[in-house]
């Protein structure tokens, strides 16, 4: 939508870094959040992979999908950019939205390893790293990890009956664009 001088190699170098493995950025994350002082909140747990690359991808494709008309139809009538993007940009990637906000549910629902690093609590924990705790040490209770992994399942599959058309037509969205 916007045009600026090293738009497309600040976008190839975002891209590139996808091949970075997740654990590699741990101690980074690991160092940024002890930093602000946000250990043992639940915002130590959400902040580091609140934005990713494949979000930032997925949201280009969605705006470059958008006709350049529709921005310029808007400056016509005297909108402000904020005004054009809210009322303009914004219903038109709201499938892009419902798509990444469905992703980062799952993976936040799922998240394993980060929170167990991050939170001090135990209580604290999301479902799937307290399933980890139902193993002892000699004794492996089958009957309880299978009932608690199918209760972590359930609100996943809730959210996405409820923005299935949402996913199914923000990606084909994506990939059309």
């Amino acid at each position: 939508m916007f045009r600026f001088k090293g738009r497309d190699l600040i976008f190839a170098l975002l891209v590139a870094t996808m091949i970075i493995p997740a654990a590699a950025g741990m101690v980074v994350n690991y160092l940024t959040v002890k930093a602000l002082g946000l250990m043992g909140g639940f915002l130590a747990v959400v902040l580091p992979s609140a934005v990713t690359v494949f979000n930032v991808f997925l949201m280009r494709q969605a705006f470059m999908g958008m006709p350049h008309e529709l921005r310029d139809s808007g400056k016509v009538d005297g909108a402000s950019e904020f005004r054009i993007w809210l009322q303009l940009a914004l219903p038109i990637v709201k499938l892009a939205i419902a798509v990444i906000g469905l992703l980062e549910f799952m993976g936040m629902w799922n998240s394993f390893l980060w929170p167990m690093i991050v939170l001090n609590d135990t209580k604290q924990y999301p479902i799937a790293s307290a399933l980890s705790f139902l193993n002892g040490q000699f004794s492996y209770n089958f009957g309880w990890i299978a009932a608690g992994t199918v209760i972590s399942v359930i609100p996943i599959i809730i959210v996405f009956l409820c923005t299935q058309k949402y996913y199914m037509e923000g990606v084909s969205g994506a990939v059309k664009g």
